[in-house]
């Protein structure tokens, strides 16, 4: 049985123009910290993106950017959580390229790295929402560096992903759903340092799905925290009967 959930912002796919190194680094640099940042891929005519090689002593664009949920490089494309809640949302027109945003839910689990090679095979990043249990296991808990350094975003996805824990009679406990987020974090920060952060947020079963859910929004949103759902799936996370091949 597939775990792996994929969300989709229903556009096409194509890859910005190449930046130099030193560009990446100044825009980099010049970001809002406080910005809630979800990767996407865009993809041109023979066109892919590999993260550029260093010299000894050199900044590494695949280094985490402090303050944030990504790497240097991936700075570059990478777009504000709340930005793309909206455009998802109908609430403001996207008037931009066509575009698509690949998020994966519920690892890190087997198939995660086979995804992962498929993704660095193709030069296409995703940003992958995590649930804190799953990093319990040491051997999780290593990959997060590797999400860093192959231009993914990392989000939460809860801590226990228990929706009996989460919704209680089917509606959200606030206070624990910040919980079980600051939880994660402080886990994600034990393997990627206090410098690691993120902002972005997805409820298990989607917040269409639940009673309460905008206290629990509230009580995230007083944490910066930005939570985004999903418009299209992949189907791996549908009943056997219905589920693609």
């Amino acid at each position: 049985m597939a775990v792996l959930a994929m969300g989709i912002v229903l556009r096409n796919m194509f890859f910005r123009d190449a930046q130099s190194e030193e560009q990446i680094i100044s825009d980099a640099d010049n970001q809002q910290e406080e910005m809630i940042l979800v990767p996407h891929f865009q993809r041109g005519r023979d066109q892919t993106m590999r993260l550029p090689s260093t010299k000894p002593g050199q900044i590494r664009l695949n280094m985490q950017k402090p303050g944030t949920n990504h790497s240097l490089f991936a700075s570059q494309y990478a777009y504000d959580t709340k930005e793309v809640k909206d455009w998802i949302k109908g609430r403001v027109p996207y008037e931009g390229e066509k575009i698509a945003f690949l998020t994966f839910d519920d690892g890190p689990v087997e198939n995660t790295y086979k995804v992962m090679d498929i993704l660095k095979r193709r030069g296409v990043p995703g940003t992958f929402f995590i649930p804190g249990k799953t990093l319990e296991d040491h051997t999780n808990k290593e990959v997060l560096h590797r999400y860093i350094e192959e231009g993914h975003g990392i989000a939460i996805h809860s801590y226990t992903h228990d929706y009996a824990r989460l919704y209680p009679g089917k509606a959200a406990d606030a206070e624990r759903i910040v919980e079980e987020y600051e939880m994660t974090l402080e886990l994600m920060r034990e393997t990627l340092g206090e410098d690691f952060d993120t902002k972005v947020f997805r409820f298990p079963g989607g917040a269409g799905s639940w009673k309460n859910i905008p206290e629990a929004q509230d009580a995230l949103g007083k944490l910066g925290v930005s939570d985004i759902d999903w418009n299209s799936m992949s189907g791996d996370s549908e009943p056997s009967s219905r589920r693609p091949d």
